[in-house]
């Protein structure tokens, strides 16, 4: 559940500091080694991934426009980022929901990644830029790849090159490299492949 929780410890000033702990409120009690009560306060949030919905459409949307514009912008030029986002919708992620391959990360009721997956292929995995470094991304890929592992053996995902490192570091290898074409412009990609056995 999504909360902040409070936990008040006794703690001498030496260890607090060895050990790294962010503290608040301090006073002093009476001890044989000048400890101190602490208050810690700890944060803790709620974080679930679950079918997306068309509601999620627009949200989905954005995280995905940003991400490319964000994440892709050192490895591709302008041109072929452009080109790749050119005419996306948030009307474009309706079939992949209705279909039930699309799915959605939240944290404390905000959204923010999706995935869309297929049997024998992981098609996507978008985290929202302010959010990552939390393992979202390995949630998506754990769910999505509940999905693609249904009847096959091997799960294939053609990667942009800036997400090669990510799916290599969650036991997928590469194949070969290979280049997206759309809007007539060129765009290199990594093709990796994921095995069960």
């Amino acid at each position: 559940m999504g909360s902040n929780n409070i936990f008040h410890v006794t703690i001498c000033d030496f260890c607090s500091k060895r050990f790294g702990f962010q503290l608040g409120n301090k006073s002093p009690i009476s001890s044989m080694h000048n400890c101190f009560n602490f208050e810690i306060k700890i944060e803790t949030k709620e974080m679930i991934v679950k079918p997306a919905t068309i509601n999620d459409a627009k949200e989905m949307h954005n995280i995905h426009t940003n991400a490319v514009r964000k994440t892709c912008k050192d490895f591709y030029t302008q041109k072929q980022i452009d080109a790749w986002l050119e005419g996306r919708t948030p009307e474009g992620y309706n079939e992949g929901i209705n279909k039930g391959d699309m799915y959605v990360a939240e944290e404390d009721g905000k959204i923010v990644g999706f995935g869309h997956a297929i049997p024998g292929e992981i098609v996507a995995i978008f985290v929202d830029t302010t959010s990552h470094k939390k393992g979202i991304g390995k949630l998506l890929l754990d769910y999505g790849l509940k999905i693609a592992l249904k009847g096959h053996q091997k799960v294939k995902v053609e990667s942009t090159v800036n997400a090669e490192g990510f799916y290599k570091k969650h036991g997928f290898v590469k194949i070969r490299d290979d280049v997206h074409v759309k809007r007539g412009v060129e765009s290199p990609i990594v093709v990796l492949e994921y095995s069960a056995t």
